[in-house]
């Protein structure tokens, strides 16, 4: 006779059942309490990265404003400018660099070529080759920078022919070296503009491609010591100008002040044949 089977205990299913439940919303509650560090860091982070931008903005806008204060205005710029030649040993910033650059961008020029090359040299054995190419102006190897405008004149050649190697490229570099040195005075920097230097000698330190760009003036720049800039008397206006009236006073031979020696040029057909518009040449410019 088989002995009967026995029934389960409700007891004891009941307590397997609570502990399943219990398993159940243990990991539930981890993976809540997960869900929810995971969320307060992904809020933190944006919290510090939105107050990274707040700080790094008000600190740009800060350092604009400070610069925009310490700089001076154009007509100030104009009447306060002089040349530097003592310089402190100071480095010249890379972002005064890029500014100086910007300006001399801005520069005019022949047909908008921009027939004129920048070279910056600011390593001292340079700098001391560079003086004694300036006939031995030691004072350029004490800059922290000096700029060399060149005159692209093969670019000018190609569209203005002699006059644009001779004159407008020359023009260009020149020009755009003005702005650059009116930019080093609004960043309080010192500037000296020299052009007594040897030109093959200054090419050769560039060691520029094929004589490609002539060296035409050498932008000396660096951090002036204190009270060390002079303002250097200036002509009056009635010195410098000239209205149509003079015409009338001067001498009957001053037409032969211009000598074809000088200014070896032919104004008709040089410039005429190289000046195009439409794809034609224009009328003969009288001289």
């Amino acid at each position: 006779m088989m002995s009967p089977t026995p029934e389960p205990c409700p007891f004891s299913f009941c307590l397997l059942l609570l502990l399943a439940i219990s398993c159940l919303l243990s990991c539930f509650m981890r993976l809540l309490e997960a869900h929810r560090k995971k969320a307060h860091d992904r809020s933190s982070d944006k919290d510090t990265k939105l107050r990274l931008e707040v700080l790094c903005y008000h600190a740009v806008r800060y350092q604009k404003k400070r610069m925009e204060a310490s700089r001076k205005s154009f007509w100030e710029v104009l009447s306060t400018r002089s040349s530097c030649r003592y310089f402190t040993s100071e480095p010249v910033r890379d972002d005064d660099i890029t500014e100086i650059l910007r300006a001399a961008k801005c520069a005019p020029s022949a047909g908008n070529l921009q027939a004129w090359r920048v070279f910056v040299l600011e390593r001292k054995d340079l700098l001391t080759k560079l003086g004694k190419a300036a006939h031995d102006q030691n004072w350029i190897q004490t800059a922290g920078a000096v700029l060399v405008f060149c005159a692209d004149w093969e670019l000018s050649q190609q569209k203005y022919g002699k006059r644009g190697k001779r004159l407008f490229s020359i023009q260009d570099a020149t020009i755009a070296c003005t702005y650059a040195q009116l930019a080093c005075d609004t960043l309080g920097l010192g500037a000296c503009w020299v052009g007594a230097f040897n030109e093959p000698a200054v090419a050769s330190i560039l060691e520029t491609p094929n004589r490609k760009f002539r060296p035409v003036a050498l932008l000396v720049v660096g951090k002036p010591p204190q009270n060390k800039l002079r303002r250097s008397h200036r002509l009056e206006k009635a010195e410098l100008l000239k209205t149509e009236d003079w015409r009338r006073t001067r001498p009957n031979n001053s037409a032969g002040i211009y000598s074809e020696s000088e200014f070896p040029y032919d104004w008709k057909g040089d410039i005429a044949e190289t000046i195009w518009k439409g794809g034609k040449p224009t009328k003969p410019i009288k001289p």
